[in-house]
């Protein structure tokens, strides 16, 4: 028994660990000449990942919509806030959402659909 309140113990401080990490997060998002590129850090300096996307593997980026992203998606960002962007980018193993938070949605929506028209021109 006492085994059992001790992990439960540690998985709620991990828990917690992680929620305040999650809250002071900083997400930022550059569009780039040949990429978007994502970087979480932690207080500002801390990093923790950075993901690069190239536009040609972008198929789609739109609003989110919980009717269609509900079901599954890669969480890039604070999903609480209003400003959810939708991107469907294609991989290996088919198509995969990615839902992120830039401050001006409406003008990272135009800058990605700009990219990718650049491309296929």
């Amino acid at each position: 028994m006492r085994d059992i309140e001790g992990l439960a113990i540690i998985f709620s401080v991990a828990i917690v660990f992680i929620l305040v990490f999650y809250v002071t997060a900083n997400f930022s998002y550059a569009v780039r000449d040949g990429d978007l590129q994502m970087k979480w850090r932690i207080l500002k300096w801390i990093p923790i990942s950075r993901w690069r996307i190239r536009f040609d593997r972008i198929k789609e980026v739109r609003r989110f919509d919980g009717r269609k992203d509900l079901v599954g998606g890669e969480i890039f960002g604070n999903i609480f806030s209003k400003r959810v962007v939708t991107l469907v980018v294609d991989r290996r193993f088919g198509f995969k959402r990615i839902f992120i938070t830039p401050n001006e949605p409406e003008l990272f929506i135009e800058q990605i659909r700009d990219r990718r028209r650049n491309l296929s021109a």
